[in-house]
C-alpha cells in the first residue's frame, strides 16, 4: 500500500510529515488530508494540507477558509 505524507501550511508556517501515513487509496489520504484541514481550521484563518507520495510529488491540496464573522453596526 502507498505511503502518503501531509504538509501543512497556517500562519504562514510550514510544517512536514515526516512519518507519513499509509493508505490503501489516494481517495483515504484525501479524506485524512480534509479531516486535517477541517480541526485545524478551526482555530485558524487559513489551512493548507498538501498530500505528498514517497517521492515528494503533490498528489492532492485540501485547504480550509475559515472567515471570521461579519460584524454588525446596529
Amino acid at each position: 500500500m502507498p505511503k502518503f505524507f501531509f504538509r501543512v501550511e497556517c500562519r504562514g508556517q510550514a510544517y512536514q510529515d515526516e512519518a507519513g501515513e499509509v493508505f490503501p487509496t489516494a481517495a483515504g489520504a484525501d479524506d485524512h488530508a480534509r479531516r486535517i484541514a477541517a480541526e485545524l481550521g478551526r482555530d485558524y484563518k487559513e489551512v493548507t494540507v498538501q498530500v505528498l507520495n514517497e517521492q515528494g510529488t503533490e498528489v492532492l491540496r485540501a485547504i480550509t477558509a475559515t472567515l471570521p464573522p461579519e460584524s454588525s453596526d446596529y
